[in-house]
């Protein structure tokens, strides 16, 4: 009959129109995911690629700022205020080490005020020249060798250089 037919007809177009919607939703959820992965990659890139940059930015400005540091601290270094600074250095360290100073180790430049910072630091020192101290200051070893004190401004720069990075707000997250 021909009511039959077009109801036979008429369900398999519903049922075509059916499975179209459902493999249409599927393919629009399938495109939507590479979509979004392909977002996620492309945004993982350019974080990426910023925290290098911002990385990069802040060595640069740590290795600004401490070689001003330097700069400043071989100018310094040049005054009278710095032969000061090593005897209070030398007075601070002979009371930390309750006499005890055997060593003396100093720079070739600082040679010129070896003998009065030995006066502070005691009898029977010994004195050391190292090249390795490029900015200035003393460092002292104990009789027994037990015990060392590094007040050069090397090491103060150093640690100045770790409290900068900790304390600076250039934080990368």
């Amino acid at each position: 009959t021909l009511n039959g037919a077009q109801k036979r007809l008429s369900d398999a177009l519903e049922k075509a129109e059916k499975r179209l919607k459902i493999e249409t939703d599927n393919l629009k959820r399938q495109r939507i995911s590479e979509i979004n992965a392909a977002s996620g990659v492309k945004i993982s890139a350019a974080e990426n690629e910023a925290r290098a940059g911002l990385f990069k930015r802040r060595e640069e400005v740590r290795l600004e700022v401490f070689e001003e540091a330097r700069k400043r601290i071989g100018e310094f270094t040049q005054t009278e205020k710095y032969k000061d600074l090593l005897i209070a250095s030398a007075k601070r360290i002979r009371e930390q080490m309750e006499g005890q100073c055997a060593e003396l180790i100093i720079r070739e430049a600082d040679k010129k005020y070896a003998a009065e910072i030995c006066s502070y630091l005691g009898n029977s020192i010994t004195l050391h020249i190292d090249n390795s101290i490029e900015l200035g200051g003393i460092t002292v070893k104990s009789k027994n060798g037990e015990m060392m004190i590094d007040d050069t401004l090397d090491e103060r720069l150093s640690a100045e250089q770790k409290w900068f990075m900790e304390n600076s707000g250039l934080v990368i997250e």
